[in-house]
């Protein structure tokens, strides 16, 4: 795990070394610069697998590689390249990266299990290539202009590049409010792009050209069982996550795990800490507010398996110096409270372990959003047959209207902002055009599908998994997702929506996986999301923030009405609404657009 920059232009170590430090947090175990005729490469190791100094860049024939990131296959990758005659001088799965490259080219990245931002320069055909892995879990910033071509782990080295201001990105301003997200390659910053996820592009140095493509996509690689017998089924995840559990803890520093005390992390900690001893795990608490605290679940987890457990508490206190740099430590907005728990976590592993494991993907890949449902029943009413009946109690007669519309016009990720209040928000035409396409190419045969994977391809990759790169990198700790193997993800959209969800119960199948190792009451009962009690906050210890970003709104008058946030914060300090997602949003955009001047 590491942090990578690169740009072209006349020789300056100097610049390359002061953007290096920009993201020094994400690796201190050592710095790598190298220089090319007009390519600079620069790289923040953080050492994980063979910790070896003086690694980086690697080099194979005419290729140059630096990397953030992990392959978990590369042992096997190994010896097949070792049967082609390849041999290798070190144990760092990186080696493997290059020669597969010289030997199949582009095609090289779908070999590749792991996460990673990989940057690959071709001093013979002066070209530089970079990738994203399958599921998004390390992003990857680029920007091209007339001063070359500038590429970044985070998005803040691209912002203090130069002394040109950077403009908003407006048109994606409503995709921010309502999904809490950006959809790549778009930011919101108009001259800023990212990586999609399994995805590459190639910046030619000679013609200053760009192009790219996506290597990899799930529905291409559905895995259908012949034995659909639900023990069978069990049994095939049971043990595809166990061996993503396997391959996710080799490391040669201490490995623990996040302990939410929900069904996804439980299983990874149980594999884990069955096959690794005196496992570190850590959960958060949010004292004196029972509805959000499952701290007490995860502490019985942790029992139950005998780790070493931490519990991290999270109050107004600990998270007000975190509100006060929050626009730099986000570095690209997304609407996700968690981001806070989840740094204040990161910061008490770091002091016992190296690496994480974490549960992030199994709601979108097993159906475990409430979400799911209540769309579901739209899509049944919107079609005028019993979909499934069954969930109809759950939805209240005045939203059957709305749930009348398709599945493109209705989804949302989050809907922290609705249309009509971005109308009395924003000032100009509001234009909702950011609907991803599986939304509309499966909507009609699986409607389950196309939003597990409009999620698997925004939500989760764009907010969810950046939050967990932000958070953990920010602390120099790494954080892996065995649910993010692409045999789980294979196997987990090959399935019917009958083994996802059934009975209003979501992520059936990995619960039945679950039941075999903790009691039916833990594992079936209801969902509750990694919730942070800010509602409460707002109006008692953080209320000065909140009044805060209603005077830097007044301040972007040209960009929102102001009168209409302010009876937003007025209606919420009052206790008439809870308004504490569209604040917390506000809060996040006002405070980043400030501290990296941002042009309007």
């Amino acid at each position: 795990m590491c942090g990578i920059v690169g740009f072209t232009g006349k020789k300056n170590l100097s610049k390359l070394s002061s953007l290096l430090v920009r993201i020094e947090h994400r690796g201190r175990d050592g710095r790598a610069m190298f220089y090319d005729r007009g390519i600079h490469l620069g790289m923040n190791r953080l050492a994980i697998i063979d910790l070896s100094p003086n690694l980086y860049p690697m080099k194979y024939k005419q290729y140059r590689l630096i990397f953030n990131g992990e392959i978990y296959n590369y042992q096997d990758l190994k010896q097949e390249l070792i049967h082609q005659g390849i041999s290798f001088s070190t144990t760092s799965d990186a080696e493997v990266i290059l020669p597969l490259f010289a030997l199949y080219g582009l095609k090289a990245f779908d070999k590749l299990e792991g996460m990673f931002a990989i940057c690959i320069y071709d001093r013979v055909r002066r070209r530089i290539i970079l990738a994203r892995d399958k599921s998004g879990e390390k992003p990857l910033y680029y920007m091209q202009g007339a001063s070359g071509f500038v590429f970044a782990s985070e998005m803040k080295v691209l912002l203090s590049f130069d002394t040109k201001k950077r403009k908003l990105n407006r048109g994606r301003l409503p995709q921010y409010l309502t999904q809490g997200f950006i959809y790549a390659p778009d930011t919101l910053v108009r001259e800023i792009k990212k990586i999609p996820p399994s995805s590459y592009v190639m910046y030619d140095i000679r013609r200053k050209t760009l192009t790219g493509k996506e290597y990899w996509e799930p529905v291409r690689h559905f895995t259908f069982l012949k034995n659909t017998e639900e023990g069978h089924v069990v049994d095939y995840l049971d043990a595809l996550l166990r061996d993503s559990v396997r391959l996710r803890l080799l490391a040669d520093v201490p490995v623990g795990c996040f302990l939410s005390g929900g069904v996804d992390s439980s299983l990874v900690t149980l594999f884990a800490a069955q096959q690794k001893r005196n496992m570190h795990t850590f959960s958060v608490s949010f004292p004196g507010y029972a509805r959000d605290d499952e701290s007490h679940y995860a502490s019985r987890v942790a029992k139950q398996l005998g780790t070493n457990h931490t519990v991290v508490r999270c109050t107004p206190q600990r998270v007000y110096e975190l509100f006060k740099n929050i626009g730099m430590l986000i570095d690209e907005p997304i609407v996700d409270p968690a981001f806070l728990p989840t740094l204040l976590m990161a910061e008490e592993a770091r002091k016992h372990v190296k690496v994480v494991l974490t549960g992030e993907g199994a709601d979108e890949l097993f159906g475990g959003y409430s979400r799911y449902m209540k769309q579901l029943v739209g899509e049944s009413i919107r079609r005028k047959f019993p979909f499934m009946p069954h969930l109809s109690a759950t939805i209240p007669i005045h939203q059957f209207q709305a749930l009348s519309k398709t599945l493109q016009e209705r989804y949302s990720a989050q809907g922290i902002w609705n249309t009509q209040s971005l109308i009395r928000l924003l000032k100009g035409k509001v234009t909702m055009l950011f609907k991803h396409r599986y939304l509309q190419t499966y909507a009609a045969s699986n409607p389950l599908l196309s939003m597990q994977l409009a999620d698997y391809r925004g939500y989760m990759a764009e907010q969810l998994l950046m939050k967990i790169d932000k958070s953990t990198m920010a602390k120099n700790l790494e954080s892996r997702a065995p649910y993010l193997d692409s045999r789980i993800i294979s196997f987990a959209f090959g399935l019917p929506p009958s083994e996802k969800i059934r009975l209003t119960r979501g992520k059936y199948i990995l619960k039945k996986v679950a039941e075999r190792y903790f009691p039916q009451s833990f594992v079936w009962r209801s969902k509750h999301g990694f919730d942070v009690p800010l509602d409460d906050w707002f109006r008692k210890d953080l209320r000065e923030f909140v009044y805060q970003s209603a005077d830097l709104v007044s301040t972007y008058n040209e960009l929102f009405i102001t009168g209409y946030y302010e009876q937003i914060v007025s209606d919420h300090m009052k206790g008439t609404s809870n308004n504490a997602d569209k604040i917390w949003s506000m809060i996040v955009l006002t405070d980043w657009l400030t501290r990296h001047h941002i042009f309007i």
